[in-house]
């Protein structure tokens, strides 16, 4: 499922669109429960602009490597580069670009050379960047500016949390060894 639903009382809004449900509760738990069901919402694991293109290139080129796969749930932080379109904006972190599909995520006035952050999912699509490939672009569900972010500082607590519960992995691993 590419979009939320948000339950407002008897009316259920999905991707912008509303469609009664009726007041009886049978049929308003139903539909609950059904997308509810359908929806299971990933975390987003934090990765580089960098590892998300380098999973592309090292794909393209057939060599091992890249920290991300089609259909991962990812969260990164960037340099916004350029508005392609009201849906698509191009973001740069460390000398690499992505392409972000923001159709899904909550409008945001999006301007040159803020830092945002994304949460959402990789899919395989043809960019817009004058490529005529298919790449790994993020459909983000969630966009927000985070232009106040030492990126400094944010990429040293995700290499302290990576060691960390790589840390925990191997502990448990040995524990369950035993």
């Amino acid at each position: 499922v590419r979009c939320g639903a948000v339950r407002c009382g008897a009316v259920v809004w999905w991707r912008g669109v509303s469609s009664q449900v009726g007041s009886a509760s049978d049929r308003h738990r139903s539909v609950s429960l059904s997308l509810a069901a359908s929806m299971s919402v990933k975390h987003g694991r934090p990765v580089s602009v960098q590892d998300i293109v380098c999973t592309n290139t090292c794909a393209a080129s057939g060599s091992p490597g890249g920290a991300c796969k089609l259909g991962d749930s990812v969260r990164t932080v960037g340099r916004l580069k350029a508005v392609v379109s009201v849906e698509t904006v191009v973001v740069e972190d460390e000398g690499c670009e992505l392409e972000v599909d923001v159709s899904l995520s909550t409008p945001c006035h999006f301007k040159a050379g803020a830092k945002y952050q994304f949460i959402g999912e990789l899919e395989d699509r043809r960019n817009s960047l004058g490529q005529g490939v298919n790449t790994l672009i993020l459909v983000a569900r969630i966009s927000r500016n985070v232009s106040g972010l030492d990126m400094n500082l944010y990429r040293r607590g995700l290499k302290a949390q990576g060691e960390c519960l790589s840390e925990i992995a191997r502990a448990t691993s040995d524990q369950q060894g035993r």
